[in-house]
């Protein structure tokens, strides 16, 4: 436990407690007292927790923390010495840690800088994933339960209100509501006792975005109102903030936010392997004294200052002419080996190929087979950009690719045709980068007519597309549609024109609700030529037009039949002229077919 100022004072301070003399009080809450003490052997600096609220709840809650805490031994958490009872009184000895917590540094400093952000939040991910493997949530997963220590070392504490699959006991009821509400997931704001390894990583993920945007994703007037906010996933995308946004942390955090817990990342190991990574690029000693500086007293403000601004390289200025030469270097180089030979020079033999990794990931490798022989020949590999792109150029032919990311591998076969016959553009395929966990669709549709809002349900076919024929939309085809499918769905009726809709569902949309509109079968207006005049429909010059499903301008004096598609109904057609007028009114049904001006008609 880590506390910086000092929580009050009481009458009396004991001078020891058990064995442990006391040496400060630092620490006055609603549910006790924390002492700075000494370990009597050990002559290390402790911190003394002590239960004084007499609630039974309470009492079972100081225990279980004390239970869960005492098997938990990593560098990445609060250690805990022991536990005991004095008098009618509970006790925590804990770890003392000199420093602040990662609440405290955002309020310091703003948003972390990039580095301190990756070894920190990695520090916290290896925490999380070290309970979650022994079975206990944490349940308060917070910046303000996160310390960091002067010499740069992170670890996470408060196990207050954790739970265990391993402990019998039971501190929270069904049906209520535990932690803090602007890091809590949506499910634990209805029943906390029965929340999974997932309402965690919703909780890191809102720490992650904090120390990222020095912001919570999350943040309201009431607790009604951030409830709602958070149970609707609504909050402020990462790419509003002018930052520098790692290509990975929008869908890490996108994900891990999901409203249903089913859509997040099945376990923190995936989180962890991505900081892991990260973590290979940045230099640890420094970013650890950087941390510590920035934990530390103002007076090494000027050691932080050497760190983050140390002063610019010295540039050698080329002459002109050296420059002319170098940059004619990088352009042939680029001729050569970015597809100058291939695309220019033998556009009959090579063609190119371009991969996209979906979600992009910075470990995905591939693997390229000839699949010209029996036996298969690998001809390239190599490994996926930031980006998660891939681009190369092929002889003409059939290939295999083994794609793999972490501890996921997928084949593909593909043909590369010549630049010669593809105009010169290149073969593209998506590639998932992780196996996407597929769920049931529920699909609802309500059908209407669409200008009197009548329900035609009853009378109305539907048909689905899943491949290349149309099946008749039964029961048994709408329990099998599953979250990512895309498909085509078609609506007939008798008296009414076919209607198409397709459908494409991302892997978490997994309600869909449509409101069909038909329209009835079009009459069908055919207007002869009538050399000049002006046509009028109902006193205008346009129509509604059930082809454009809008008003239409009536072309005048057309050189040939124009043929009009009307709602059925009942329409009155004038023809002014200088001569003369000419009116004519009639009934239009569904599916037919009358003539306006043939050369008989007269007024």
């Amino acid at each position: 436990m880590i506390v910086l100022c000092n929580g009050g004072t009481v009458a009396k301070i004991p001078d020891k407690v058990g064995k442990y003399k006391i040496l400060s009080l630092i620490g006055k809450g609603g549910m006790g007292l924390i002492y700075a003490a000494e370990h009597p052997t050990l002559k290390r600096k402790v911190i003394l927790k002590k239960l004084t609220i007499r609630d039974k709840e309470y009492r079972e809650r100081f225990r279980l923390e004390a239970d869960v805490m005492m098997d938990l031994r990593s560098d990445y958490i609060v250690d805990m010495y022991d536990h005991f009872r004095e008098g009618s009184s509970w006790y925590i000895v804990m770890e003392f840690i000199e420093g602040m917590t990662l609440d405290e540094l955002i309020q310091k400093t703003g948003p972390l800088d990039y580095d301190l952000f990756v070894y920190t939040m990695s520090c916290v991910a290896k925490a999380i994933d070290y309970i979650h493997q022994r079975g206990i949530v944490h349940r308060d997963i917070k910046p303000s339960n996160i310390y960091i220590s002067r010499t740069g070392d992170v670890k996470l504490g408060d196990f207050g209100i954790a739970s265990s699959s391993s402990r019998s006991v039971k501190i929270t009821d069904s049906g209520s509501a535990m932690g803090t509400p602007s890091y809590m997931a949506p499910e634990q704001f209805d029943d906390s006792s029965s929340v999974t390894a997932r309402a965690d990583i919703f909780s890191f993920a809102v720490t992650l975005y904090e120390a990222f945007t020095g912001s919570k994703p999350f943040e309201a007037g009431n607790y009604t109102e951030l409830k709602q906010m958070v149970c609707r996933g609504k909050y402020r995308r990462l790419s509003s903030y002018k930052l520098k946004i790692p290509h990975y942390l929008p869908w890490m955090i996108r994900r891990a936010l999901f409203v249903r817990p089913a859509f997040r990342q099945k376990s923190m190991k995936s989180i962890e392997n991505r900081f892991h990574r990260e973590m290979r690029k940045i230099n640890l000693i420094k970013v650890k004294e950087k941390l510590s500086v920035q934990i530390g007293p103002d007076k090494n403000k000027g050691k932080l200052t050497e760190i983050i601004e140390k002063p610019e390289p010295y540039k050698k200025v080329y002459p002109l002419k050296t420059l002319i030469i170098l940059s004619s270097v990088i352009i042939i180089s680029l001729f050569l080996f970015k597809g100058g030979i291939p695309r220019i020079i033998f556009p009959g033999f090579y063609g190119g190929l371009k991969m996209f990794m979906i979600p992009a990931t910075k470990d995905g490798e591939y693997r390229i087979y000839s699949e010209s022989s029996s036996i298969l020949k690998e001809v390239k590999g190599g490994h996926f950009s930031g980006k998660g792109t891939a681009g190369l150029y092929l002889r003409e032919g059939s290939y295999r690719i083994r794609i793999s990311s972490g501890s996921h591998v997928s084949w593909r076969s593909v043909y590369i045709s010549p630049f010669s016959e593809t105009e010169g553009e290149n073969r593209e395929i998506p590639i998932l980068s992780s196996p996407i966990e597929q769920f049931p669709l529920n699909l609802h549709f309500t059908i209407s007519d669409r200008f009197s809002g009548e329900n035609i349900a009853e009378g109305t076919s539907v048909s689905i597309k899943l491949s290349d024929s149309w099946e008749p939309l039964g029961n048994s085809l709408l329990q099998s549609l599953k979250t990512g499918m895309s498909f085509d769905l078609k609506f007939n009726h008798d008296e009414y024109g076919e209607s198409l809709y397709p459908v494409k569902t991302a892997f978490y949309e997994t309600s869909v609700h449509m409101d069909i509109l038909l329209s009835p079968k079009a009459a069908v207006l055919n207007i002869h030529p009538y050399g000049s005049g002006t046509l009028k429909i109902n006193d205008l010059q346009k129509y509604y037009s059930l082809e454009t499903l809008k008003f239409e301008k009536i072309e005048q004096n057309a050189p040939e039949m124009v043929s009009l598609k009307l709602l059925p109904g009942k329409y009155l057609v004038s023809l002014e002229r200088e001569s003369d007028n000419l009116e004519k009114i009639f009934v239009l049904e569904s599916g037919k077919e009358v003539n306006f001006f043939q050369k008989n008609e007269r007024k």
